[in-house]
């Protein structure tokens, strides 16, 4: 994925058009259409201003990763996803994320005794 992909997934997802990005940083339209479309290579301090408009590092838009980590299509897809359901759907995400991590082992039938000793009922999780 490019510079300007990037750039583009993340306006959708924070539903921000290119004439607002320019205001935002004081980026000429003109430049953002052709950063956008992959026809110029933002300089680092234009790579600044838009990384700081889309809450994101420098490093996530020139090397799509965090810290060295690769985030893959499923991973931004769960990432939209997880960040959209509320803060008791979240906590209840990751308790299932750690119990998976800690137990890969597990039958199914322990699954849904340890999910119940945390307090999760299957029908609440699938539903």
């Amino acid at each position: 994925m490019t510079i300007g992909e990037r750039i583009n997934r993340l306006m959708e997802k924070n539903n921000i058009k290119a004439a607002e990005l320019g205001r935002i940083t004081g980026v000429t339209p003109a430049t953002i259409s052709r950063i956008l479309n992959n026809k110029q290579i933002p300089t680092a301090e234009y790579l600044y201003k838009i990384a700081q408009s889309l809450n994101v590092s420098m490093e996530y838009l020139i090397t799509g990763t965090y810290d060295g980590v690769i985030f893959s299509e499923m991973d931004l897809h769960f990432l939209k996803l997880f960040t959209s359901l509320d803060k008791f759907d979240r906590e209840e995400i990751m308790m299932l994320i750690e119990l998976k991590n800690s137990k890969k082992d597990l039958k199914r039938d322990d699954s849904e005794e340890k999910l119940s000793n945390m307090g999760l009922e299957k029908n609440r999780i699938l539903a």
